[in-house]
């Protein structure tokens, strides 16, 4: 009987073969000239990657996410980082003494310049993205690793990598994290600057390692000899992982106080909504610190009433319960209501302010300039008549007061008399008036 010639239907057809993703050694090839041709100190590479540092130092000060992801999507240092991963992996100690003078010579560059345009920028103050790269975490590295298997799969195929390494760039940000060590040293920020350098170091070796693997995943093999007399595969692996090792420690500690202060805020948040959150009152701008003598909040109360100090009290009695006798609890409040603060409330919060015992409000009585003026002419009118009193001279009507800077009040009336008025009289009755504030 002959035997059946058909071949077997290949049951894995459709699976994934890890020998499909190896690359044909010429491909290997181009893109290992690729990579080397890449980490150049070269006047392109330093313009773009003076320029990152200065985007990424002036988005830290200003505190804008957009220019910062910005420096990030122009920086070179990315060739470089890949170019050590490669010789780490192939033990290629040319392409490795080549590509660690490039990062050393750019990592020196970059916190130089930003160290300097940070001494002289009138910009000092500590902003919330420049806190943002000083403590590290495990999930940075976490982040790093992904970033670094991303990037050096985009290498693979040339027709997608315009659409990854820009996202692979923003992932890892490795410039920013230098622009903040320029920045502290700076500043004198030492503490700062150990922080935002760990960050960087973390993102470095991460994307180191987890790069080599891909590049051994697409077929790139140590030489031979390269392997001999020297430090074999293995051990450069067991090295590598070591030191991931080491880095992961301090980031597992920030990792554990970074979920501790976020379990601390919930928890201070939700006794003080307890206490002071109602249809009429909120609380806002709630920070905490914790030191040698305990916990210290202070938050904000906008409310519609005052709250006294006995009620302030028991809040912080209930904090020294859940947190220790040392916590603190400081509240500044801010009275408010629907079109403003009514006259009683305004009067309320003054006396707060000022002796904090509230008073009743006083009263002011309002000017009366019609019977002010109408006191003025009475007694300008009784002083003429004692002035005119013995003289055969009359006044007809009522004098008219006009009150003016220099002289104070100015009198005008009409008088009767047997005859007319010589000078001389007119000077006298002047005189007499003039004592009394008026001409």
């Amino acid at each position: 009987m002959a035997e059946n010639m058909t071949p077997p239907v290949d049951s894995s057809e459709g699976v994934y073969h890890h020998e499909e993703f190896k690359l044909p050694a010429k491909e290997r090839d181009a893109l290992y000239q690729s990579i080397l041709e890449s980490s150049l100190l070269d006047p392109e590479y330093l313009t773009m990657l003076v320029l990152s540092g200065l985007l990424a130092l002036f988005g830290l000060l200003q505190n804008s996410l957009a220019v910062i992801i910005g420096a990030m999507l122009i920086s070179p240092l990315m060739n470089p980082i890949l170019a050590a991963a490669l010789a780490l992996l192939l033990g290629d100690w040319k392409l490795g003494r080549k590509s660690a003078i490039v990062l050393g010579l750019s990592i020196a560059s970059v916190i130089a310049i930003t160290a300097l345009v940070a001494w002289v920028s009138p910009l000092k103050q500590v902003t919330p993205e420049i806190l943002a790269r000083t403590n590290p975490n495990l999930l940075n590295l976490f982040i790093a690793v992904l970033s670094g298997l991303a990037g050096t799969l985009a290498l693979r195929s040339g027709a997608v990598a315009m659409t990854i390494i820009p996202g692979v760039a923003i992932a890892v940000a490795v410039v920013p994290p230098l622009a903040v060590v320029g920045y502290s040293l700076s500043n004198h920020h030492g503490a700062m600057a150990m922080g935002a350098f760990l960050l960087f170091f973390t993102n470095l070796v991460s994307i180191m390692i987890s790069a080599a693997l891909v590049f051994l995943l697409m077929g790139f093999r140590p030489r031979e000899e390269a392997e001999k007399g020297r430090l074999k595969l293995k051990y450069r692996v067991a090295l590598s992982a070591l030191v991931l090792v080491v880095l992961a420690i301090p980031l597992v500690q920030t990792l554990r106080t970074a979920v501790n202060q976020v379990r601390l805020r919930t928890e201070v948040a939700g006794l003080l909504d307890d206490s002071f959150k109602t249809e009429s009152s909120a609380v806002s701008d709630m920070s905490f610190s914790q030191g040698a003598q305990g916990l210290q909040v202070r938050a904000t109360v906008r409310s519609t009433r005052y709250y006294e100090t006995a009620e302030v009290n028991a809040v912080e009695e209930a904090l020294q319960k859940r947190f220790g006798p040392g916590a603190r609890l400081t509240i500044d409040q801010i009275l408010v209501t629907q079109g403003g603060l009514s006259r009683e409330q305004a009067a309320r919060m003054k006396d707060f302010i000022s002796g904090r015992v509230v008073q009743p409000e006083v009263k002011e009585v309002p000017f009366d300039f019609k019977k002010t003026q109408d006191d003025l002419l009475a007694y300008l009118q009784n002083q003429l008549d004692e002035v005119l009193a013995g003289t055969p001279i009359r006044r007809v009507g009522l004098p008219r007061a006009e009150v003016g800077a220099s002289p104070p009040v100015v009198c005008k009336m009409h008088l009767l008399a047997p005859q007319p008025l010589e000078s001389q009289t007119v000077s006298f009755l002047a005189s007499q008036l003039s004592a009394v504030g008026a001409t």
